[in-house]
């Protein structure tokens, strides 16, 4: 069964904003805003939206970026993180203020559609 999810936002969570590992599966509009976040151990682990593997998953029009917010800095890892076990996935997405990079992993560009700005 497909689930379709809309307008959803992971925002200031100690681990992943959202964590998805099946599909098939599409998230619209939906914000990883400001995760990674514990202020007991303050590690950069964790990323806006997870993807390890999966197949047939959709980011469309989604945004993951680190706000700041009280100026605690920026502790997001990757905006979107996408693992080698990710196929015929399709990401369309902008991203900023992420501590290492907006898109992370190493998804196969062949066997996905990939668009982030930021």
């Amino acid at each position: 069964m497909r689930g379709s999810y809309s307008s959803c936002e992971g925002q200031d969570n100690q681990e992943h904003g959202f964590y998805i590992t099946s599909g098939p599966n599409s998230l619209t509009s939906c914000h990883a805003d400001s995760n990674s976040w514990n202020r007991g151990n303050p590690q950069s682990n964790y990323d806006g939206f997870h993807l390890p593997w999966g197949r047939s998953i959709q980011l469309i029009g989604c945004s993951a970026y680190d706000k700041n917010e009280s100026q605690r800095g920026h502790w997001q890892r990757h905006g979107i993180f996408m693992g080698s076990g990710c196929e015929q996935c399709q990401v369309i997405a902008t991203v900023r203020d992420n501590t290492s990079s907006g898109l992370g992993g190493n998804a196969n560009q062949n066997l996905n559609i990939i668009m982030i700005s930021g």
